[in-house]
Order: C-alpha cells, then sequence, then structure tokens
C-alpha cells in the first residue's frame, strides 16, 4: 500500500503529468530505482511538497533511514508498507519511532 500511495503523492505533485524530458522524469521519480524506492517511502507531504521540505523535514527524514541498522529497517519497511502509521504502532527502537512520526 505505502509504493502505490507514494506513486499517486508524486502524480499529485505533478498533477498527472509525466513529461518527457529527462530532467522532469528524474525530478519526478528519481534518477534511479535506489531513489525511486526511497521517494516512495516518504511522507506524503514529503513526496507532494518536496521543495518545501528538501532542508527540514525530508532531509532529517532522510537522515534518519540512513541510520537505522538493517533489521531496523526491515522492521520500518514493514510498518510503513502495510499502511500501520496512522494506527499507534510503536517500536521497541526509538530510531523507527522518532522516523514515523514523521508521518
Amino acid at each position: 500500500m505505502r509504493y502505490l500511495r507514494g506513486i499517486q503523492c508524486i502524480l499529485n505533485a505533478t498533477h498527472g503529468v509525466v513529461g518527457p524530458k529527462r530532467k522532469f522524469f528524474e525530478a519526478a521519480f528519481g534518477k534511479n530505482i535506489k531513489e525511486y524506492n526511497k521517494l516512495l517511502l516518504m511522507p506524503d507531504d514529503y513526496i507532494i511538497y518536496r521543495e518545501k521540505h528538501r532542508n527540514n523535514g525530508a532531509a532529517d527524514w532522510n537522515n534518519l533511514l540512513s541510520s537505522l541498522s538493517s533489521g531496523q529497517k526491515e522492521e520500518f519497511l514493514n510498518l510503513i508498507c502495510e499502511n500501520q502509521v496512522n494506527n499507534v504502532i510503536r517500536s521497541k527502537h526509538p530510531e523507527i519511532n522518532v522516523l514515523l512520526s514523521h508521518y
């Protein structure tokens, strides 16, 4: 569900238009598959309003995501991909809880 919602947010931000120019496409969907996958995991507002959040929330979110161990990242992905963010589900890892607070 999270990936589908991420795609919806990208299309919302681009008003449903996917331009043929490479620069526009990369700005909307990322320069490679790694950027694309990370983008889809971001909180909705960070995807839709990327320029507004580039230096505040999104940068913090990205740093927090990068600091997770592989086990913590797997737990985070399970919570996010099951769309359990809106529920009051907490992790035993404070780092994950801080990351979830962005949602």
